[in-house]
């Protein structure tokens, strides 16, 4: 599956998933990711929901935090990107690609990281100012996504 949404569901694993339930109740901008890629709704129902980011959450709090040049800090915020085994997963599954057997040792990194409630944890937050918390330590709704999300793709090609 690939990062558009559909004009027509397709079956997948929804139906009485708890976790995807707690995903489904979180920030707008998890909310229609989940809805594209691990629910498959159609495409209609997606962009609504994606619709809402700029108004509510994570993205509104982001963009009050804007400057009226639109820039951030004057221009002075540098993030510094960071790279992880779910991140490098993420670009594979984005781009299409088929999952290699060589990418098996890192899923599985991934999937021992699953907690027995069936989320991901936040692992740890970046070091230096960040302009707002998005999630408390604990199940992550942001790393849950990311994770099955990279695990549903995996798991469908083998």
């Amino acid at each position: 599956m690939g990062v558009e949404a559909h004009d027509e569901p397709r079956p997948g694993p929804v139906d009485g998933d708890p976790v995807l339930a707690w995903l489904l109740e979180g920030d707008p901008a998890v909310r229609w990711q989940v809805m594209r890629d691990l629910q498959d709704a159609p495409r209609a129902e997606v962009d609504a929901a994606r619709s809402r980011v700029a108004s509510e959450g994570w993205g509104a709090r982001l963009l009050d935090l804007q400057d009226d040049d639109g820039r951030w800090a004057g221009a002075l915020y540098s993030p510094k990107w960071t790279s992880d085994v779910l991140r490098g997963l993420e670009h594979f599954r984005a781009s299409g690609a088929a999952a290699d057997e060589r990418l098996g040792d890192a899923v599985e990194v991934v999937r021992r990281g699953r907690r027995s409630d069936g989320t991901w944890p936040l692992r740890r937050g970046y070091p230096g100012r960040t302009w707002f918390r998005m999630e408390a330590p604990g199940p992550s709704r942001w790393a849950t996504l990311r994770s099955r999300r990279v695990l549903e793709w995996w798991d469908r090609q083998r």
